[in-house]
C-alpha cells in the first residue's frame, strides 16, 4: 500500500533518479525492465516501484510501459506479447480500443507447445 507520505514529484532526488534512467537509459526491451530501472539508478526494486506508482496516481508520469520505436521496425513489423493467459482478454482490449500505436491486434492460438507458442497477443 503506497503511503500518502511517499514523494510523487519528479524534483525528489529518488525519484529524479528513477525517471533519469527509465525515461533515457533503458536500452532495447527487457524482460524486467523494473529490475533493469533498478540496478541503472540503484534504487532498490522495492522503492523503485512504490515510487513509480505514487508518481502514477499523482499524476507526475502519465503511464508506464515499455515502447518499441516504430524507426526501428520494418515497415508493417509484427509485434508478438508474452501475457498471463488470465490478463490476455484485458490486454486485447487495451490494445484494440485505447493503444493509439497498435493498429492490427489479434490472439493467437496454437495447439501444440512450439516456439512462440506463449506469445498469444
Amino acid at each position: 500500500m503506497i503511503s500518502s507520505t511517499v514523494p510523487a514529484q519528479f524534483t525528489d532526488p529518488i525519484n529524479a533518479k528513477i525517471l533519469a534512467i527509465s525515461e533515457d537509459r533503458v536500452r532495447g526491451f527487457q524482460r524486467d525492465p523494473l529490475g533493469e530501472i533498478s540496478r541503472q539508478s540503484g534504487v532498490e526494486l522495492p522503492v523503485a516501484i512504490e515510487r513509480i506508482q505514487a508518481m502514477l496516481r499523482a499524476g507526475t508520469v502519465r503511464r508506464v510501459r515499455q515502447t518499441l520505436l516504430a524507426t526501428n521496425l520494418a515497415q508493417g513489423a509484427l509485434v508478438a506479447w508474452q501475457v498471463p493467459q488470465e490478463r490476455l482478454d484485458a490486454a486485447f482490449e487495451y490494445m484494440f480500443q485505447d493503444d493509439p500505436f497498435s493498429g492490427h491486434v489479434v490472439t493467437r492460438s496454437t495447439d501444440s507447445a512450439t516456439a512462440g507458442s506463449n506469445y498469444k497477443l
